[in-house]
């Protein structure tokens, strides 16, 4: 990922990166990115993280926590973390199917494991996490429900789609 950096070039800051914030890159680079994540580690025939690793992000990393008080857990309306990724929709018998990376702004990553896809949708929104999670969020949901030759349909989220299948 030659042109993705978290050194705070676009909104200095003196303090850590704040990943979901502060990340600059390409929308090349960020697909390259989910192409790997989507294909269990390996990119164009070269492991790049083990195929454990790469499904070990899509675990549950707060199995046992209550996070209905989570500021983000109440913007996103998922519960359930992994390494670096939300767990949209689980198997009964909690494998991850859906997962994304809602950005602060509206960026929107997602691997779909049940429909063999994966993508980005943007939509910039400097009103904050609040606002541009969930538009994000209903963005993915219309094209999904077109790709589905549902059409659209505008008064549910991405997950109810996933789980009706």
């Amino acid at each position: 990922m030659k042109h993705t950096r978290f050194d705070g070039n676009y909104y200095p800051t003196e303090s850590n990166p704040v990943p979901a914030a502060s990340a600059e890159s390409t929308m090349s680079d960020y697909g390259t990115f989910v192409e790997m994540i989507f294909n269990k580690g390996s990119l164009n025939g070269v492991q790049v993280l083990s195929e454990h690793s790469a499904l070990e992000m899509e675990t549950d990393s707060v199995v046992g926590i209550n996070t209905s008080a989570d500021s983000a857990v109440r913007t996103t309306g998922i519960p359930t973390y992994g390494l670096g990724t939300w767990r949209d929709v689980v198997t009964a018998d909690d494998v991850g199917v859906v997962t994304s990376g809602n950005g602060a702004y509206g960026f929107y990553p997602w691997v779909d494991r049940s429909r063999n896809g994966f993508g980005m949708v943007f939509v910039y929104d400097q009103r904050g996490s609040d606002q541009a999670v969930p538009e994000s969020q209903r963005e993915l949901h219309w094209v999904l429900c077109v790709l589905d030759g549902l059409g659209v349909m505008k008064t549910a989220t991405p997950t109810t789609v996933y789980r009706r299948r």
